[in-house]
């Protein structure tokens, strides 16, 4: 008899679903957006906690989420920047854009590119004038 291998691909936002694939239908699964909305999706199924898991973003939960300033920018926008877009996504667009969270991490940025030219550019002029 042959063993033939198939991707099965599924949506999982909830304990049943990725309990019902692991033990019917694949060796292996992987949780993208669910885990993008709640990072401790697979901790809180291996613990049966799945009645707490977190379904879709809104903005109580973004800084849970933790998600990076691309993340957070991409699923602000209308189009996603061509990504899925994240069940909830919708209601995080505007205070996304208008969040101190999104605002900080953009001061952050510019900040450490201000201290990289810093670094780069007036660092060796006053090693080389400096005395």
């Amino acid at each position: 008899m042959i063993k033939q291998n198939f991707l099965l691909s599924v949506v999982f936002f909830g304990e049943d679903t990725a309990t019902d694939a692991i033990e019917n239908y694949a060796d292996l699964i992987a949780v993208a957006r669910g885990t993008l909305i709640d990072p401790n999706f697979a901790k809180k199924v291996t613990e049966g906690k799945g009645d707490t898991i977190l379904h879709k973003i809104s903005p109580e939960t973004v800084e849970y989420s933790h998600l990076t300033p691309g993340l957070l920018e991409a699923f602000s926008r209308e189009d996603s920047l061509g990504l899925p877009p994240l069940p909830g996504g919708e209601s995080i667009r505007t205070f996304i854009q208008e969040s101190t969270i999104y605002n900080y991490f953009l001061t952050e940025i510019s900040v450490g590119i201000f201290k990289y030219l810093v670094a780069i550019f007036l660092l060796p002029l006053f090693t080389i004038f400096g005395r």
